[in-house]
């Protein structure tokens, strides 16, 4: 499988974040229409680990998650959500091993209206530090 189906996972069977976002997480970009909140997540740089005996098995990753909110509480509830779900130590999802996920920054954003709104939209964007290997 894939680390896009492991976040889709770790974030889909998480009671807190299910709440919220319910299966409304997707990879690169939301559906038009898709109705707040939602988030969507980015593989910013994978890193394959390597030995002299060729790819070691293990993959670094930086994903990016960013929450989609209609106001800034909502926006920093979702975060909240999302960080527990994913911040994860020796999980299996999606087919993979994850070795752990830890977070690495934390940015609060905005969106000029959109998709017919007449409001902004507010977010937060995280960005998470992820070692997998496949199974």
């Amino acid at each position: 499988m894939s680390i896009k189906a492991a976040i889709y996972a770790l974030v889909t069977e998480h009671a807190g974040a299910k709440a919220i976002l319910d299966t409304r997480i997707y990879p690169q970009r939301a559906p038009s229409g898709t109705p707040l909140p939602y988030a969507v997540y980015h593989r910013i740089s994978p890193e394959r680990q390597y030995h002299l005996g060729g790819f070691a098995g293990c993959t670094r990753e930086l994903i990016q998650v960013d929450a989609w909110a209609d106001t800034p509480a909502e926006a920093e509830a979702m975060a909240d959500a999302l960080i527990d779900a994913m911040e994860v130590q020796q999980v299996q999802a999606g087919g993979i091993l994850i070795e752990s996920i830890e977070l690495q920054s934390q940015r609060d954003t905005d969106q000029d209206p959109q998709d017919g709104r007449d409001l902004p939209v507010f977010g937060s964007s995280l960005d998470f530090r992820i070692w997998h290997k496949t199974l």
